[in-house]
């Protein structure tokens, strides 16, 4: 039986530029569908359900971060992988707590796209995957969720980057207070989440948790980096007191995912 070919929407007012990714993925064997702002994209939603919407932002009638919006509405997550295409610098900050798949700068190399496109499609189809064959018997097997919560950009993007090569579904947030929100509307198996954040404290936030009914069986490390010193006897008072599984010091991201894998 034939594998169904992976659908794209590629969503962008320049003509030249979506017909030349509708030739470059078709040739690789996508099908392809376009529009030439938000609103034919959702437009074109109604008929098919892509594995990737490749999306513009700067556009007349409907503009991307008006598609983005649209197509979130009653929904605890985005509904399709979003890589986004953008000329504008730092608009990560807009979708930063969102669950945007990707970003590209314009101008790009197609080859770079293609590249970019098929490692969200690849991941986010590992991750849709609910059953495999073990030893030749269908068993159900369970992507763990892991809510990370960080507001150094820097660390934000390395650690993040390492629990998707894990192979974890992450959420992110970058402020307690968003946390508290996301994982009460959408629960984690597991949060991750650094001490020192700007507005409530990571020890703060995990207690929040805590006593919460929806929340309280949802386990939590907490973290800090090793350039932030604090002694053994207060890390150990911390974990009693939030109800942590664990509180460490990290130096290398790697320490992160180990200790996830650990409590997992």
């Amino acid at each position: 039986m034939n594998t169904p070919k992976k659908t794209i929407l590629a969503i962008d007012d320049e003509a030249d530029l979506t017909e030349m990714i509708q030739f470059q993925f078709e040739a690789k064997g996508y099908q392809v569908f376009t529009a030439s702002n938000g609103q034919e994209g959702l437009a074109q939603l109604q008929n098919i359900s892509p594995d990737l919407i490749i999306l513009d932002l700067n556009m007349p009638v409907m503009g991307g971060i008006e598609f983005f919006q649209e197509i979130c509405k009653g929904t605890e997550k985005v509904p399709y992988p979003v890589l986004v295409l953008t000329a504008r610098a730092n608009t990560e900050h807009l979708f930063e707590e969102l669950d945007v798949a990707g970003f590209i700068a314009k101008p790009f190399e197609i080859d770079d796209l293609i590249k970019k496109a098929e490692g969200i499609i690849q991941e986010n189809s590992h991750r849709s995957s609910s059953e495999i064959a073990i030893g030749g018997e269908e068993q159900k097997v369970r992507i763990h969720k892991i809510h990370l919560v960080e507001d150094n950009p820097e660390h934000y993007k390395k650690i993040s980057t390492m629990l998707v090569e894990a192979g974890f579904s992450i959420t992110l947030s970058k402020s307690g207070t968003s946390a508290l929100e996301r994982i009460v509307a959408d629960a984690p198996d597991l949060v991750l989440i650094k001490l020192g954040l700007h507005d409530i404290a990571g020890d703060l936030t995990v207690l929040k948790l805590n006593q919460m009914a929806n929340t309280t069986d949802i386990k939590s490390i907490l973290y800090t980096h090793h350039e932030e010193k604090h002694s053994p006897t207060v890390m150990s008072q911390m974990q009693e007191k939030s109800g942590l599984i664990k509180f460490m010091e990290y130096g290398n991201p790697q320490e992160l995912i180990e200790a996830v894998d650990e409590v997992l």
